[in-house]
């Protein structure tokens, strides 16, 4: 069984992989395909996701669920079972979302694409993330991942030259998917054999469990993705293309956020099979604590400097997006909280519906909020209803949570990390005056901040984690 620090620690290197590598694709691209073709990727990009999101019914967290609890049992007939059921719901699903992209105009237009994308749907069958993370296999995720979008940025820095080359990006980002989800099943072989499944009453049993989850992920990605879909329907693809900016940039911190609840989730799991309340209530905790931790940090930080970022990161045909962008990093923090309650603390305790009552409060909120304000604010009316709509899902979870736990959470360190984070404005502020280049600015700020957060949470906030990784770095470079 993989430790939590050790899975802790390949899961930060692929969650600064998941960070930076997109940046730098996305700061190239955007100067490259510009706003209208940053915005056609994106419209066609979301569609294909909600396809796949459909066709996975939950799989991408039951299966999570399931593998962990028979961590060290045989996985064969388990494993069998859930990807039989996702490729029969992806096969079904390829023949409806061919037929929308010749009825639908809007697709229509783009059809190329669009029939490009049948390789996401199908090849998410393949991508086993769920039998990987359930058998908390972080080291072999973290390489695989690492290899594979290095390459991509490769392949994107050699092909994409124009502005008509979005088609190509596109195609890049499929094969990337091609090539991971190949690369997954061959690898599980090492592990379990696939057996295709046929017999019904193998298959009935998870459908029920499946459905509930299924609710509630297609509820979240539906929010979530809603206001750049209906951005394409009835707003330019500039909007698309401003939004998906902001959206991109903002959200990328999240992968961070939530890091350690990605490698807690089957120990929160097996914690909870095993009856260990007092050692599941530690690990929320430590969950709650990471959190306020890093997100605070972050979102002041992204805010103060969110004319430097959108202008590093896709120029300055893109500063329209500053406002949404400033919108959307609130939700960092609620997003990551959201996390904590849903995933790892609903989810894996078998209350999945309440994880779906929550959701689809705030997809009625998201659908409601996207209608009205979308028309007259565009991008910015997009990003205030995905901040309200990730508010009222965070605040239902915790009426439920709170309900049925018995938890008693500590907010000391939360708070002192939310005012000790306050300062930054002002070493902003300091930092930009010193020069004009903006990434000087962005680079004298990013040291001070890193210095001044250092001292922070060593000397003041004091999380117990943070002090025991550093004093042993400390110790290690103190001998040499």
């Amino acid at each position: 069984m993989g430790s939590i620090k050790k899975n802790f620690s390949y899961n930060v290197i692929l969650t600064i992989t998941q960070v930076i590598v997109p940046m730098i694709m996305y700061a190239y691209v955007s100067r490259v395909i510009m706003p209208y073709g940053v915005g056609v990727v994106s419209f066609v990009e979301n569609i294909c996701r909600y396809i796949m999101l459909i066709a996975a019914l939950g799989i991408p967290i039951y299966g999570i669920r399931e593998i962990a609890k028979k961590k060290n049992e045989n996985q064969n007939a388990i494993f069998s079972e859930l990807v039989s059921i996702h490729i029969y719901s992806s096969l079904l699903l390829v023949l409806v979302y061919i037929v929308m992209i010749y009825l639908i105009p809007q697709l229509s237009v783009n059809k190329n694409m669009f029939l490009t994308g049948i390789s996401l749907v199908i090849c998410n069958v393949l991508a086993l993330e769920w039998f990987y993370q359930g058998n908390e296999n972080f080291k072999y995720i973290t390489v695989r991942t690492v290899i594979v979008r290095l390459f991509s940025l490769l392949l994107v820095f050699i092909f994409v030259k124009s502005l008509q080359d979005y088609y190509l990006f596109f195609v890049i980002l499929c094969g990337s998917s091609v090539v991971n989800g190949i690369v997954n099943f061959m690898y599980s072989r090492k592990y379990v054999k696939f057996t295709l499944i046929w017999q019904w009453n193998r298959l009935n049993k998870h459908i029920k469990p499946l459905l509930l989850i299924f609710a509630s992920t297609a509820a979240i990605s539906i929010y979530v993705l809603l206001d750049s879909v209906i951005l394409g329907f009835i707003s330019s693809k500039d909007a698309v293309g401003y939004y998906s900016l902001g959206l991109r940039v903002s959200k990328a911190p999240i992968i961070l956020v939530t890091a350690l609840g990605a490698v807690l989730i089957p120990k929160l799991s097996q914690a909870h099979t095993s009856g260990d309340d007092v050692y599941f209530n530690r690990l929320i905790q430590k969950s709650f604590d990471f959190v306020g931790i890093v997100a605070f940090p972050i979102i002041i930080s992204m805010i103060a400097l969110s004319n430097e970022i959108i202008i590093i990161f896709a120029g300055e045909k893109f500063l329209p997006a500053q406002t949404s962008f400033c919108i959307l990093c609130i939700a960092i923090y609620i997003i990551g909280v959201s996390n904590i309650l849903g995933m790892q603390m609903l989810t894996t305790t078998g209350r999945d519906i309440l994880m779906t009552k929550s959701v689809f409060f705030g997809l009625i909120c998201s659908i409601v909020l996207n209608i009205i304000l979308i028309p007259h604010l565009n991008e910015i009316g997009a990003a205030i209803a995905n901040l309200v709509s990730e508010l009222c899902v965070t605040s239902v979870m915790f009426y439920f949570v709170y309900r049925s736990f018995q938890l008693n959470i500590n907010y000391r360190i939360t708070l002192l990390s939310l005012l000790c984070s306050l300062p930054i404005l002002g070493i902003i502020y300091f930092t930009n005056s010193m020069t004009d280049s903006l990434i000087a600015k962005l680079a004298f700020a990013g040291i001070s901040i890193a210095v001044y957060q250092f001292f922070i949470q060593y000397y003041i906030i004091k999380e117990e984690n943070f002090i025991t990784f550093t004093s042993k770095i400390i110790k290690r470079y103190a001998k040499i």
